[in-house]
């Protein structure tokens, strides 16, 4: 029985996850230890749908870019010669 309300409980927290149970008050109550064999099965359901979804490269990554965060040749900077003309125009 305890395998049954471990998997019942498992099946219901990754429906909620996906979207498709709405959250519910009729899940079978779990002592710590099955609760904690729950947790320890969603956290390895991560790690597996994360290692399936992998980040694309940083000069890849379209939000990267949006954020200005992937160097950009075409905008280079002037480099230090252009930071100190411009603290002598601002003046004291």
């Amino acid at each position: 029985m305890t395998d049954e309300r471990i998997a019942a409980t498992l099946d219901a927290a990754l429906a909620r996850r996906a979207g498709r149970v709405p959250v519910s008050d009729s899940e079978p109550a779990l002592s710590a230890h099955e609760q904690a064999e729950v947790d320890s099965l969603l956290e390895v359901a991560d790690l597996l749908w994360e290692m399936s979804h992998p980040c694309p490269a940083l000069k890849d990554d379209p939000t990267a870019i949006m954020l200005g965060l992937v160097p950009n040749s075409a905008l280079a900077l002037g480099g230090k010669h252009a930071v100190e003309r411009r603290l002598d125009r601002s003046g004291p």
